[in-house]
């Protein structure tokens, strides 16, 4: 892992939603599942398959699942929008306020592979829609590794300007493609468990958010926020 003191530079943040913000693996699960029955999906393995690749893209998650790629995409489109209609039922990751604290100090960027309309609802009602100075959704790119690389361009950043946050191992990969420091948090809300993700080699791991902002901070003017 990376010291501490690499993260002087950073000025571009850029955080998943899934697992760091919000707590919504089982919500994805239950989901995913009774879609994929409804399309006639009913192998005995079926809640194994969405659990192991949920973090991909809904119609890819389908399709991992036995769909068709046309299919899963009109099977998507339907769990999105229940997704939508049920967003009051997911609740915030711990310290997610905190990011209050960052957005004075850096500019903060949301990557997800939900779609746009889901996440600014749930960002709005958690409190913290402000924070970020764009919301990404899967329906606005082809992969976050091409929508990283146009934003690293795009503030002309080098690679020790620019975090991406996580909480897989996957999130781990990506920020090595895109050429930028990865920061893992693996809470209770993470898809991935600690021992996953440090298999993986991020630079940076942390228990909760409030450990990450506390590190930043401390890098800038030696403060820290104490923790939720």
């Amino acid at each position: 892992m990376k010291h501490k003191h690499e993260l002087k530079n950073v000025k571009l943040i850029i955080f998943d939603f899934d697992g760091v913000i919000a707590n919504t693996k089982k919500f994805y699960l239950k989901l995913a599942i009774k879609h994929l029955k409804r399309a006639g999906v009913k192998e005995r393995d079926t809640r194994r398959k969405v659990f192991i690749n949920l973090g991909k893209r809904m119609h890819e998650v389908l399709m991992d699942s036995g769909l068709s790629m046309e299919l899963a995409r009109k099977v998507a489109r339907e769990v999105n929008k229940e997704a939508v209609r049920k967003s009051n039922r997911i609740r915030p990751c711990k310290c997610i306020k905190h990011l209050r604290k960052l957005k004075a100090k850096y500019k903060l960027v949301l990557l997800s592979n939900s779609i746009t309309p889901f996440l600014k609802k749930i960002l709005k009602r958690f409190g913290v829609e402000s924070c970020f100075s764009r919301v990404i959704g899967g329906d606005k790119f082809k992969s976050k590794e091409e929508m990283i690389k146009k934003l690293k361009k795009q503030y002309k950043l080098r690679p020790n300007q620019l975090i991406y946050v996580g909480d897989r191992a996957a999130d781990v990969e990506t920020a090595r493609k895109t050429g930028c420091i990865s920061a893992i948090v693996v809470s209770k809300c993470a898809w991935n468990s600690r021992a996953k993700v440090l298999k993986a080699g991020p630079d940076f791991l942390f228990s909760n958010l409030c450990e990450f902002v506390n590190t930043l901070l401390h890098t800038l003017k030696k403060q820290n926020i104490g923790c939720c």
